[in-house]
């Protein structure tokens, strides 16, 4: 869990939840979520994590410095990132229904071609990710990746 302490290129100052649409919340240093994730040359972490439910973030970014990363949802699943050590308000029955199936959740890692989406959970996930699909599509393909399978969720070189 170490490597998931903030560090000072990390955001620490996000605010605990944020709703979407295109609302711009400041890190430190006065970046946005999404400029940190393009600054030039940074190369101090490769991933940055976010766990959503609904509409709303919960938790804070954790920028993964390790070439992998265990996501579950109870200990002990893994060394990695526990989403039910993290507060959340909302205790609707549909979140509750998806917590229920996280379970041993994915494994995200760095490899050499990509980065690879393995599903360690006993249900399918779903993957959205812009190297999956053709270039000229005009919409992005939902993929469906069933238990104890992978897929390559962004290729390198696309």
């Amino acid at each position: 869990m170490d490597f998931l302490k903030p560090t000072a290129d990390c955001p620490d100052a996000v605010p605990s939840s944020a709703e979407t649409g295109g609302t711009n919340y400041l890190a430190p240093g006065g970046l946005s979520d999404s400029q940190l994730l393009l600054e030039p040359g940074d190369r101090s972490h490769w991933c940055v994590v976010a766990y959503w439910e609904e509409k709303t973030r919960v938790g804070r970014l954790y920028c993964v410095q390790e070439p992998s990363l265990d996501i579950f949802y109870d200990l002990p699943q893994g060394n990695g990132f526990c989403l039910g050590q993290l507060n959340s308000d909302n205790k609707s029955q549909l979140v509750q229904k998806v917590r229920s199936k996280i379970g041993c959740g994915i494994q995200l890692t760095r490899e050499v071609d990509g980065v690879w989406v393995y599903n360690r959970s006993s249900y399918p996930i779903f993957i959205k990710s812009a190297t999956l699909d053709n270039p000229d599509s005009r919409t992005l393909l939902v993929h469906k990746v069933f238990p104890g399978f992978s897929i390559k969720a962004f290729d390198y070189e696309k």
